[in-house]
């Protein structure tokens, strides 16, 4: 799954901010590729052509904050909460401890 921001020009001349979620493609029994994509609303709003410095603030703070929102859901991701299922065998997690060499502490 790859998570992205997108950018979308509204005809009100403003930028409307979104994260696209692509799932990957399957084909369709006629044999085309069909793209399977969800996306999120973030209702944040850009200038297209900011025409002071007031305006370019603006824009400059709402993309920072789109981009923590997009950091988020990355990790959600990560942490599986859209169906990423890792599950480690626990015979593995304890063959690691086994295997872990202790620390030797320094005598000053």
């Amino acid at each position: 799954m790859k998570i992205s921001l997108k950018q979308r020009k509204l005809k009100s001349g403003k930028i409307s901010l979104s994260i696209e979620y692509y799932k990957g493609s399957e084909t369709t029994p006629e044999g085309k590729r069909r793209h399977i994509r969800e996306n999120e609303n973030l209702k944040l709003f850009l200038h297209d052509e900011p025409k002071n410095a007031i305006e370019r603030k603006e824009n400059k703070e709402t993309l920072a904050l789109a981009k923590k929102i997009l950091a988020i859901r990355e990790a959600e991701f990560y942490q599986g909460r859209f169906d990423l299922k890792i599950q480690l065998n626990p015979n593995v997690v304890s063959w690691i401890f086994l295997m872990r060499k202790p620390r030797k502490k320094m005598i000053a």
